[in-house]
């Protein structure tokens, strides 16, 4: 029970400094979260994450094929999650010409080449009372792992990571789906590899709820080389549920 505290902790909470005022009209959302398919921006498309001011929470589906799932927080989660992504990333900070104008001069000085053909568009807009801003980048986690030194552009891609993280979250049933999901996960994991540690909450990696009552739910651990930097190995576990909520787990343990 004190790893899930930890990991709602780690999605949601902390000890916020600051209150943020929120929007008086309560169906203004505070947090909108989009992955906009394409070059081209058409937010007509559903939010990946929904957040408003009462805590309420809409984990949409923007291609209209995946569950949508509905949550609440309370406020001091709520003013925690605003006083990770606005204070400890710079929301309000952020300026996307000059991430984009460092990317050309540290290409313009350097042997890095960098480009992308097909990526999304993430779109975070974030209202407060008093203030609001809308953040858009394309191919922003592509980006970001190429280029750690740009400091605004790495807090862009945290932002986006936490997000991600408490959408899937939601999609898993919160803290009761999560431990039933790891639960059969290392069950399987065991079986097959009884020499492999079992996976944690933090290998959660996402979930998907599909309108027709399939689900899926994703861990992976990645072991990085301490010399190289680079991945060697991983442990990947898919529980795939139909609709009657029948699993079957496909485990893949990779080593270089």
């Amino acid at each position: 029970m004190f790893k899930f505290a930890v990991l709602v902790v780690n999605l949601l909470i902390s000890t916020a400094a600051i209150t943020y005022t929120l929007p008086e009209n309560g169906q203004t959302p505070v947090i909108v979260y989009h992955s906009l398919s394409g070059m081209i921006v058409t937010e007509q498309q559903r939010p990946l994450l929904t957040v408003f001011p009462d805590g309420r929470i809409i984990a949409g589906s923007p291609s209209g094929l995946e569950e949508e799932v509905k949550s609440l927080i309370s406020s001091q989660k709520l003013q925690a999650l605003l006083e990770e992504v606005v204070k400890k990333n710079h929301f309000f900070d952020i300026n996307t010409k000059d991430i984009t104008q460092e990317i050309t001069r540290l290409q313009n000085t350097s042997n890095k080449f960098f480009s992308l053909m097909d990526s999304n568009v993430v779109s975070i807009l974030i209202t407060l009372k008093e203030r609001t801003k809308k953040q858009q980048f394309y191919g922003l986690s592509e980006t970001a792992r190429q280029f750690p030194e740009i400091n605004h552009l790495t807090d862009l891609a945290a932002i986006q990571a936490k997000l991600n993280k408490l959408r899937h979250w939601i999609l898993v049933g919160e803290e009761r789906g999560l431990t039933q999901a790891l639960a059969l996960a290392n069950q399987q994991l065991q079986q097959k590899y009884p020499a492999v540690p079992v996976l944690t909450v933090d290998d959660f990696n996402m979930a998907t709820r599909h309108i027709d009552g399939k689900r899926t739910v994703y861990f992976q651990r990645q072991h990085i080389n301490n010399n190289t930097g680079k991945v060697d190995g991983y442990i990947s576990v898919y529980n795939y549920y139909d609709k009657k909520g029948i699993v079957d787990i496909v485990v893949t343990v990779h080593s270089n």
